[in-house]
């Protein structure tokens, strides 16, 4: 069983939290990693795939993007989420955590990337 981290949920659970997938059905239970509370459930059906998408900044003096991680949605849409450190004022991202965002795929240098644009 694979075990990831939710960003989104250390904002609510301080002290972390664990998705818990299994890797045939897809379906996921999140974990709160110190009174072993089962936060979440995923329902049938329920997306828990976590892809890397760019996100411009804002305000850099040049072009300039950073990755965090975002929900696939599905239909082509994405929800951003919050890197750990996330500063709305030190970063000013052009869509902020918890937009919804399509993406186009980019590339740099031979460096396929994602990079989110409006829905």
């Amino acid at each position: 069983m694979a075990t990831r981290e939710i960003l989104a949920l250390k904002r609510r659970v301080a002290h972390g939290a664990t998705r818990f997938v299994n890797p045939t059905t897809g379906r996921s239970v999140v974990v709160d990693n110190v009174t072993s509370e089962v936060i979440h459930v995923g329902a049938d059906g329920f997306s828990t795939r976590v892809v890397t998408i760019y996100v411009r900044l804002l305000d850099e003096g040049t072009q300039v993007s950073r990755p965090t991680e975002a929900l696939d949605l599905g239909n082509g849409l994405f929800k951003l989420l919050a890197t750990p450190a996330y500063d709305p004022g030190d970063e000013k991202w052009e869509f902020p955590p918890e937009s919804i965002v399509r993406v186009e795929k980019r590339r740099e240098d031979s460096k396929e990337y994602l990079m989110a644009v409006p829905p």
